[in-house]
């Protein structure tokens, strides 16, 4: 049975605040309160300054974005198709095939995504919402040091996360691995 699909903040009161979701495994609500909205196996989120939360709405292939001020959710990227496309094109209109973790450049100008099944990590210019592939070739395989990230294989990107140089971390469970970019 799914269990979940419900996103919660911590109050200063200690007091628990409902966000988002029913708790209904589904894909629904985009242009309502998010509190109405269904996931599928949501993995993490990530928050602008401004309070709009970000969401990896993982087996729908998406992020959703919960708007700070208004409280309704959109699909932010993806289609909700799984699959591989977009690269150059406006991310709302990409495939993803299992978005597993989205996290944002310390400057704020980048969304990093870790598109799990397509074994790429993926970044959408946060000004003009363009998705292109930082790294994977999307072909299964431990990448040789020294080699081109985009001509290279990744075993499985589950997490991503970029410091203050520009320098790209990927985290590989099944790849046992941390590899840089």
């Amino acid at each position: 049975e799914y269990i979940g699909g419900r996103v919660f903040r911590l109050l200063p009161s200690g007091e628990l605040e409902h966000l988002a979701g029913t708790g209904e495994k589904g894909y629904s609500g985009d242009g309502g309160p998010a509190v109405m909205a269904t996931f599928n196996a949501i993995h993490n989120l990530a928050m602008r300054p401004n309070g709009d939360i970000f969401l990896s709405d993982h087996v729908n292939h998406v992020v959703r974005r919960i708007d700070a001020q208004s409280g309704k959710i959109s699909t932010f990227a993806g289609t909700a198709k799984g699959g591989f496309s977009g690269d150059g094109g406006p991310a709302d209109q990409a495939q993803f095939n299992l978005v597993m973790c989205v996290t944002f450049s310390p400057d704020g100008k980048q969304m990093i995504i870790a598109d799990l099944s397509n074994r790429r990590i993926r970044s959408i210019d946060m000004k003009s919402g363009i998705i292109t592939t930082l790294a994977g070739s999307g072909e299964k395989g431990v990448p040789q040091d020294g080699q081109p990230a985009l001509e290279s294989p990744l075993v499985d990107p589950r997490a991503a996360a970029m410091d203050t140089k520009g320098n790209l971390y990927i985290v590989e469970r099944n790849g046992n691995a941390l590899r840089v970019v």
